[in-house]
């Protein structure tokens, strides 16, 4: 599973959140006018369990091996697991 997260750098955060709540919207606006799906993103990655907080969730549905790799500075999260 390959979602966004939130970064741990201050700064990256800050510029993050910047973008994903302010520049992405009106960018999407532009494109498809339909602004509440563009607001929709940034509030549902903010409430997305962070880091291994999703593993377990993983875990309690069955899945094992379950890993979380942070990618592009942490700006997104590889999860992995097996599922029997």
């Amino acid at each position: 599973i390959l979602e966004f997260t939130l970064p741990n750098n201050r700064l990256m955060l800050n510029l993050y959140r910047f973008y994903f709540h302010r520049l992405l919207p009106r960018i999407g606006q532009l494109f498809s006018k339909d602004f509440p799906a563009y607001q929709y993103l940034p509030e549902s990655v903010e409430k997305f369990p962070k880091g291994l907080g999703f593993n377990e969730i993983m875990g309690k549905a069955g899945f094992t091996q379950t890993t979380y790799k942070s990618l592009t500075g942490g700006i997104c999260g590889l999860y992995t697991g097996t599922k029997k």
